[in-house]
């Protein structure tokens, strides 16, 4: 079954279409439900990243009902920079990363239709994708990665769960690589740059 093709409109079960052609460029993705208390009857979206450069990437997301028909393709972000990798929130939102100098980390609510950069990329830079450990179930741990020789993986604790937590205050570290047997979690970025270069390439 082919659900869409780069450049061409998406058929829908009902026998329309998208005003929208597929995106160019897909990359990272997740599968989001409609309604997380109710998955099953309630249909889900196929959330993706559209990695075109110069300002001209973004997400979009396929939305299906219970039984695998497409109902929309929609414009979910745009005007940002190579989305490239990303990860699900377990409030069911998507982050997208962006993959360039200056990028970023955005969340995107595919229900509601919020988009909103995040505290999770600091100044900006070239952002992969990102991680969650949820096993507290009250502060939330978030990993990003960076596509860099040395790129310092970042550590963001947040202040709580739900939407706002990405864009709130919260506790942000970097893992700097002590030696073969040893690492620890920093405050000091530079440090951690250093020790990524000398490990990772």
């Amino acid at each position: 079954r082919v659900i869409a093709r780069t450049g061409e409109r998406v058929s829908y079960a009902n026998g329309g279409t998208s005003s929208l052609g597929y995106h160019k460029f897909s990359d990272a993705a997740g599968i989001i439900p409609l309604n997380p208390d109710n998955p099953l009857e309630d249909g889900y979206v196929y959330v993706v990243n559209s990695e075109v450069g110069c300002g001209r990437g973004g997400v979009y997301g396929i939305y299906f009902d219970k039984d695998g028909g497409v109902t929309e393709y929609k414009a979910l972000l745009t005007r940002t920079t190579s989305n490239c990798g990303g990860g699900l929130t377990p409030w069911n939102t998507w982050v997208s990363c962006e993959e360039y100098e200056n990028g970023q980390c955005w969340q995107v609510d595919p229900v509601t239709g919020d988009a909103r950069e995040t505290r999770l990329g600091g100044p900006g830079g070239r952002y992969e994708s990102v991680a969650v450990d949820d096993s507290n179930g009250t502060s939330p741990i978030f990993f990003t990665t960076e596509d860099e020789e040395d790129g310092a993986l970042r550590r963001f604790i947040a202040n709580g769960t739900g939407w706002d937590a990405l864009h709130s205050d919260g506790d942000e570290s970097f893992l700097r690589i002590v030696d073969d047997r040893r690492f620890e979690w920093t405050t000091n970025e530079r440090a951690a740059r250093a020790s990524a270069r000398r490990h990772y390439t």
